[in-house]
């Protein structure tokens, strides 16, 4: 085993589990406890169809002095042209795309895309009288 030169201080904090707003986990073998996390338990989704294009359509407006975060996004279109853009607009952060000439569908998952305060999340469609679905997991923080 290669040796090392440094050393790692490890620091221990009892917390009474009750107290916790998580679940813990107990391995019955070693007896070692962690926490089990759930970053999706604490967002919140909207969910919606769309049938004609939408430019600039305001998704998610955060209330006063917050910002949304999104966490997850799911897009399916039955277009095979066009495109599908979530963005967060005064910043011109791209959030998500679909490129339905390419795939009539996507996931994304496990991501964190902070807007400004006060930024909203805005969609762009350009599939036509085609039917869009978009999920949005999202939450509002200060």
């Amino acid at each position: 085993m290669p040796s090392t030169s440094h050393t790692s201080k490890r620091r221990s904090v009892i917390i009474d589990e009750a107290d916790l707003a998580v679940n813990i986990f107990t391995d019955l073998l070693s007896g070692k406890k962690s926490l089990l996390i759930n970053t999706f338990e604490y967002t919140t989704s909207i969910s919606k169809v769309y049938t004609a294009n939408q430019a600039n359509l305001v998704l998610l407006t955060p209330s006063a002095g917050r910002y949304i975060c999104v966490h997850a996004t799911y897009i399916a279109t039955e277009s095979n042209t066009g495109e599908v853009a979530l963005d967060f607009l005064t910043s011109v952060t791209p959030v998500a795309r679909l490129y339905a000439a390419r795939q009539q569908q996507i996931a994304f998952q496990e991501i964190h895309l902070d807007g400004a305060v006060g930024e909203v999340l805005t969609l762009n469609t350009t599939t036509g009288n085609n039917d869009v679905f978009l999920v949005v997991n999202y939450c509002e923080l200060e």
